[in-house]
């Protein structure tokens, strides 16, 4: 197979985008990756983060390449994982992405890099790593206003994403919240 072939396989899986590390690993050089750019065949998205040109674009597409920015053992965190799951508005300047190992990348302004806790859960929404729904709700205190965070509980349930039970719990919670 060819290394473009290659980078097509890599890319699948995440919305046409694909790391240069990863591009590495399958024997990718990064000339060949300057010469891609230079034929419009990919697109550079951050630093060392790309996309295969004629990939159609879509709603994960900041998610994924937020994620892949980060890093390894990166993920959507908090208030961003509503908005990736479409449940409510959000801020749509920053995106939230929690990593459990170091990060000193220069990133762009919108990104948000948190630490992540070795106990967080983490999820798979629409092939983007992502914090649960459940305790993304619980940590967007803050950052999203109360109502909101009720409706995204009840949108939740509504599409799936959350059981009834965890979805009562989370609305327990968030009244009891809002009384303290």
């Amino acid at each position: 197979m060819s290394h473009y072939g290659e980078i097509e396989r890599l890319a699948s899986d995440n919305f046409g985008y694909f790391t240069s590390s990863a591009a590495r690993e399958v024997g990718v050089l990064s000339c060949e990756l300057d010469r891609w750019v230079k034929m419009g065949r990919i697109e550079s998205s951050a630093r060392g983060v790309y996309r295969l040109s004629n990939y159609p674009p879509t709603p994960q597409d900041a998610y994924m390449a937020g994620v892949l920015s980060v890093g390894p053992n990166a993920y959507v965190y908090g208030a961003s994982v509503l908005a990736l799951l479409n449940l409510v508005p959000t801020d749509p300047t920053r995106l939230f992405i929690a990593t459990t190992r170091r990060s000193r990348r220069k990133l762009a302004s919108s990104l948000v890099v948190v630490p992540g806790g070795r106990d967080d859960r983490i999820s798979n929404y629409d092939g983007v790593p992502a914090q649960t729904l459940e305790d993304a709700i619980r940590v967007s205190r803050g950052y999203v206003r109360h109502d909101r965070r009720l409706r995204a509980v009840k949108e939740g349930v509504r599409q799936g994403y959350l059981m009834k039970s965890v979805g009562q719990k989370l609305v327990r919670e968030l009244k009891h919240e809002a009384t303290a």
